[in-house]
């Protein structure tokens, strides 16, 4: 589903040396591993509600020098789910994914800044637009974070 190609997407693009090129080839490959699939960044909704978003420098300074893990997906400072990537590439508070058990589902998202990038299943979606329901299997982008909803049971989609 979320697989791509490192190299295809690099031969798409226009670098001004092989260097530069290899450069990207390996921040991507870094960042998403060779098959695109992205396998490092996992995180669990552990509470009503778990803040989405990137930590700031500051924040991973502070965290650094206290001996404490910047964990991908995981929390620091206020934020539940760090996207991680660079740090200015969304707020520290872009998305809230919260359990609230309506007739329509039992969770619901919501962007909380309109200069971060969210959407839900190719869907931009802005503060001003209120909360959606989330099901198994959507696709949520946080930021340059893309990501699967899952619920606990028989993922298929894995």
């Amino acid at each position: 589903l979320f697989g791509w190609d490192v190299d295809a997407v690099i031969a798409k693009q226009y670098f001004s040396s092989k260097e530069e090129a290899t450069n990207a080839k390996v921040t991507l490959m870094n960042e998403y591993g060779k098959s695109g699939l992205n396998e490092r960044f996992c995180s669990l909704v552990q509470g009503t509600t778990t803040t989405i978003g990137s930590a700031s420098r500051g924040m991973q300074k502070a965290c650094k020098s206290l001996g404490m893990a910047c964990t991908l997906g995981g929390p620091i400072g206020s934020i539940d789910c760090n996207i991680g990537g660079n740090p200015k590439c969304c707020s520290e508070a872009a998305a809230c994914i919260r359990y609230v058990p309506t007739r329509t589902g039992d969770f619901q998202v919501s962007a909380l800044s309109s200069v971060d990038l969210v959407s839900v299943n190719g869907q931009r979606i802005a503060p001003e637009m209120g909360s959606f329901p989330l099901f198994r299997d959507d696709i949520i982008v946080v930021g340059p974070r893309v990501f699967l909803f899952l619920l606990p049971g028989n993922n298929d989609s894995l």
